[in-house]
């Protein structure tokens, strides 16, 4: 639908901008001597911005959005120039209306910051024109203009009251869809676990000891298969451009094959690095994965007999490094279960473990049924005294 309006409202008038009479036509379109003049002054307008990246430019009483598009002829074939070059146009489209719900919604608060990532891709309609649709060696440039007038009255069609209520219903049912979001607000862990949820069966990281010799040689040669897969959708993804946290979630699955590279990945997140050693081999390789973890299918999620006794004794506040030592054991017998990382990340922060505790929240926060109090333990327990109010901010999203 966005497509079609785009055609309709910009390529439209970018036709009109730029038809000129062909020999080869009888009867050559002809275009009224006022409006070419109107398309040459806009055209002169935009290069006199000489404008260098991506991005909505104003000049006077005239918008630009300028976009870029990547060719991908490995993705995309004998038409990949006129895909990037429809794809260019319509992100300029998008572009402006980002834009547009931006100076709408323009606080640094995280109400204004969820409606703008929940409305961003809204479908508002510009009266406007492409004046530049161009393709070099790699890459398409497009720029559509509209007027001052055309983005005052798209403001005004903003219902706030009707977006802040949808956003929030929004949140509340899906908050596993605002990963985004949560990076956006300074949480990039938090919105790398979220995305962990999000991973098809396929991508676990962590998988249960094999019982036999034979059943773990077997597994490995399903593993290396599975991991060569992995690599070429990484690949793939690199190369078409995927959300940076869905290319580390898939990163994550080959974690323990190239622990550094995924660490040097994390980093160019944002994320932190933590420690956690342990003679376990099972949580070990948890630790390898820096807590983002997707187990295999066969991993246990039932709740293990000792719970009973944990719960005792968290709740008598007594005999911590016992009922560490039993979580741990209950960890690596059934990792699926949400419950058991919630305890043992409580255990590590209360006995001053801040690495490993966090480590578990993330684990926690990727399994957890609802994510609300993994989210609030990871930001409120971890983050320096500004997240804390960032933390706070985000509390009111979910009341």
């Amino acid at each position: 639908m966005f497509m079609q309006r785009l055609l309709s409202a910009a390529l439209f008038g970018a036709a009109l901008a730029f038809a000129a009479p062909h020999a080869s036509l009888a009867n050559p379109p002809t275009v009224d001597a006022s409006a070419r003049a109107d398309a040459v002054s806009v055209l002169a307008a935009w290069k006199k911005l000489d404008a260098r990246e991506p991005g909505v430019y104003v000049s006077g009483p005239t918008y630009f959005s300028y976009a870029l598009h990547r060719i991908d002829p490995k993705k995309d074939g004998s038409s990949a120039k006129a895909k990037a070059r429809i794809a260019a146009e319509a992100e300029a489209v998008s572009q402006l209306a980002e834009h547009v719900l931006k100076s709408a919604f323009k606080d640094d608060s995280a109400q204004d910051a969820l409606i703008r990532h929940y409305a961003k891709n809204m479908r508002l309609h510009f009266e406007g024109r492409v004046v530049v649709s161009e393709c070099g060696a790699e890459t398409c440039a497009a720029v559509f203009v509209t007027s001052e007038s055309e983005i005052e009255a798209a403001q005004r069609k903003l219902d706030r009251t009707s977006l802040e209520r949808e956003a929030r219903a929004d949140f509340k049912k899906r908050p596993d869809a605002y990963g985004a979001f949560f990076a956006e607000r300074g949480f990039p862990d938090a919105a790398l676990a979220l995305q962990m949820r999000r991973q098809g069966k396929n991508f676990f990281n962590v998988i249960p000891p094999a019982p036999t010799t034979a059943k773990l040689r077997a597994y490995e040669r399903f593993l290396q298969s599975r991991n060569s897969k992995i690599a070429a959708l990484i690949d793939q993804a690199r190369s078409s451009g995927v959300d940076r946290f869905e290319l580390l979630a898939m990163q994550s699955a080959l974690a323990s094959e190239n622990v550094r590279e995924f660490e040097r990945a994390l980093k160019a997140s944002g994320i932190p690095l933590l420690s956690w050693p342990t003679d376990h081999p099972f949580l070990e390789s948890v630790a390898q994965a820096q807590g983002f973890v997707k187990f295999e299918a066969a991993a246990s999620a039932k709740t293990p007999e000792s719970m009973a006794y944990v719960r005792t004794l968290f709740a008598e506040g007594k005999n911590l490094e016992l009922a560490t030592l039993l979580l741990e054991d209950a960890a690596a017998r059934h990792p699926a279960n949400a419950e058991v990382w919630e305890y043992l990340a409580g255990a590590y922060f209360a006995a001053g473990k801040k690495d490993p505790a966090r480590i578990c929240t993330r684990v926690w926060l990727s399994l957890a049924e609802g994510v609300r109090e993994p989210i609030f333990y990871l930001t409120t327990h971890f983050d320096a005294n500004e997240g804390k109010s960032r933390a706070s901010d985000l509390a009111q999203l979910f009341n």
